[in-house]
């Protein structure tokens, strides 16, 4: 299925690295300065009290309600982590994260297979 430009401008990309210098200015990326979903693996991330992953989430939702930033409908986190538990689990129990957000069914792929 082909998804074209005004619906791949309401997708929101976040990443533990710099936007790819070949990145389609229309699909909208957010670099996050660690993989903490790895890092954290299984652990709920709203128990740290600074999480770059929540913050961005919650300046995310704070823009597009202030309409500083155009309406998303679909986030993307890369990660290593083998499971998305430590996202589903911080979704689940940060207040402000948990009424905002769900958790939707996510995909797996291995750059180098």
């Amino acid at each position: 299925m082909a998804i074209n430009q005004p619906q791949a401008s309401a997708l929101v990309f976040m990443a533990p690295f710099e936007r790819p210098i070949d990145w389609p200015e229309y699909l909208r990326f957010q670099p996050l300065p660690e993989d903490e979903l790895m890092v954290a693996e299984g652990q709920c991330l709203c128990c740290a009290l600074k999480s770059p992953l929540a913050d961005a989430l919650r300046r995310l939702f704070m823009a597009v309600l202030t309409k500083k930033e155009p309406k998303v409908s679909v986030i993307y986190v890369a990660t290593h982590s083998k499971t998305p538990e430590s996202l589903i689990q911080t979704l689940k129990h940060a207040p402000f994260l948990a009424q905002r957000y769900r958790f939707g069914e996510y995909l797996c792929v291995n750059a180098t297979n």
